[in-house]
């Protein structure tokens, strides 16, 4: 019983190495590739998550607590149901917003980290959008 057990687990490992199911010693294994989150830590940012608390200090009116008003920048990557779409195209569809060039100024809309040229730039794979816009929380009772 022994020998056929040493001859199972001779041919099993060896099955493994020939299917490539063994790390071979002697290869280097390749880096991990860096995923999406890693490459843009737009929000993960400790010192950009810092400043945005220290901007948003509440305060008590009468009964109310409030936050004094702050940039809040939105981040979203292409999706595939937008490849090929144009900005315009993609804000009227997805949030039933107009987009024109006043629109992308005032918004600071960014394509790749790079401003928006207009609103009809065509949206390609691994393309991200960020957008800022100034903020208003609504107070609550205390």
């Amino acid at each position: 019983m022994n020998d056929f057990l040493n001859r199972f687990f001779d041919s099993l490992i060896y099955f493994s190495v020939v299917m490539g199911k063994v790390p071979n010693k002697n290869k280097r294994c390749p880096k991990k590739p860096q995923t999406r989150r890693q490459r843009h830590p737009h929000d993960l940012d400790p010192e950009q998550l810092q400043k945005t608390l220290a901007e948003c200090k509440p305060y008590s009116d009468g009964s109310l607590r409030k936050i004094p008003g702050y940039y809040l920048t939105r981040f979203a990557f292409v999706k595939g149901r937008w490849l090929g779409k144009s900005l315009a195209e993609i804000y009227e569809v997805e949030f039933s917003t107009k987009i024109t060039d006043s629109v992308i100024k005032h918004r600071n809309l960014s394509i790749n980290g790079e401003p928006a040229q207009s609103p009809h730039v065509k949206m390609k794979q691994n393309y991200y959008i960020e957008s800022t816009v100034h903020f208003h929380e609504k107070p609550v009772i205390f």
